[in-house]
């Protein structure tokens, strides 16, 4: 069982540096940045030759072994190490587990789990459903469902909107949100390139960002912050939906009006009928299967 809470903490060192180290971390996420490193060339020399051995590398040329040796007289290597989402965060966990303000607790909760919250569990949950997103963009789907519903909806816009917002809200529903975002916006990429009267795209995309929020909160397996809330408070998932399913689909009823005739009322934006493009005659002759 968790120990309460102890307010008189916060004023401890530990948890002013943490929180000073997460505001500079997501600092460099939103304005990355080249951090200079200098780095032995002897070391630097041996690291690539050992990945070489391995085989992690390409072997290093003739030009490599002569610059290297050109460079005697510089005793250092210059590395340029980018600072960015990738990065910062690892960076800062490290340098907080260096400085003892995260403990050998605090790893061990935060990698195997603590209080019926699972972060392994979660992970493995997010990568699979981005991989299923992608190997579906991947295999084409995403094309032609695109070709498939200008098609059905270009002799009205209002109704081609209203076909892509209901597939969003069932993909978002069913996939979750970050596979949604994936292959959504491959989606409205290739449905808006088709089209020649399509000048803004700015609605389709707030469109999608919209109903991937709105509809990953329908299910428990829809998002990874679900599968969080109730496994930590041990919320059965027929109990979540069962609660959930009206705030949502409410949500989604309301929404589309107001972005189909409120924040999309310039005919730029969704347009009264869509043209398609025409092809090449070159393209005309190509199989298609």
């Amino acid at each position: 069982m968790a120990e309460d809470p102890n307010t008189a903490d916060i004023k401890d060192w530990r948890s002013i540096v943490t929180l000073t180290v997460f505001l500079l971390a997501n600092a460099a996420v939103l304005f990355p940045f080249q951090l200079p490193v200098y780095v032995p060339r002897l070391c630097s020399n041996w690291f690539l030759e050992s990945m070489a051995t391995w085989r992690i590398i390409h072997p290093r040329g003739d030009q490599d072994h002569l610059a290297s040796g050109a460079g005697k007289s510089s005793r250092f290597v210059l590395y340029r190490k980018s600072i960015s989402y990738s990065t910062a965060s690892f960076l800062a966990d490290l340098f907080l587990i260096a400085i003892l303000a995260i403990g050998r607790q605090e790893v061990y909760d935060g990698t195997a789990g603590a209080d019926h919250v699972n972060p392994i569990d979660n992970m493995i949950f997010l990568i699979t459903m981005s991989y299923i997103g992608l190997s579906i963009e991947a295999s084409g789907l995403v094309r032609i469902l695109a070709f498939k519903a200008a098609l059905r909806g270009s002799k009205s816009g209002i109704r081609l909107f209203y076909y892509v917002y209901t597939l969003f809200f069932v993909l978002g529903s069913t996939s979750g949100n970050d596979p949604l975002v994936d292959t959504g916006t491959a989606f409205l990429a290739y449905m808006t390139r088709i089209s020649s009267n399509i000048e803004h795209r700015r609605v389709w995309t707030y469109t999608l960002f919209a109903i991937a929020n709105i509809a990953s909160a329908l299910l428990v397996s829809s998002s990874s912050t679900n599968v969080v809330l109730a496994g930590a408070f041990k919320i059965k998932f027929a109990t979540y939906t069962a609660n959930m399913a009206l705030p949502v689909i409410g949500t989604a009823v309301l929404l589309f009006p107001f972005l189909a005739f409120v924040l999309s009322a310039d005919s730029t934006l969704i347009p009264s009928s869509l043209n398609m493009n025409e092809l090449s005659a070159e393209e005309k002759l190509r199989p298609h299967f």
